[in-house]
């Protein structure tokens, strides 16, 4: 089973615990980044950012990218809608 963090954690908390973590689903961050420096399995998800420019730099990962053309943004609000 997997736990529901969001909100409960400070940054440094959430590289602790992901250092006892087999594996990490994370969107392009730097929760992500620091699971990848202590190990985990990543699974990398990018939406409007893009595994090209910032991705964990491990073996031991799997990236999930729908590779839109417009992508990557860099916008906090979508544009779009």
């Amino acid at each position: 089973g997997g736990h529901n963090l969001c909100g409960k954690t400070r940054l440094a908390d959430a590289v602790d615990l992901s250092a006892e973590c087999r594996e990490v689903v994370s969107n392009d961050s730097g929760l992500m980044q620091g699971a990848a420096a202590v190990g985990a399995r990543i699974q990398g998800i990018y939406g409007s950012s893009s595994p090209l420019y910032t991705p964990p730099l491990p073996a031991n990962r799997e990236i999930h990218w729908l590779a839109l053309e417009w992508a990557p943004c860099f916008k906090r609000v979508c544009p779009l809608g």
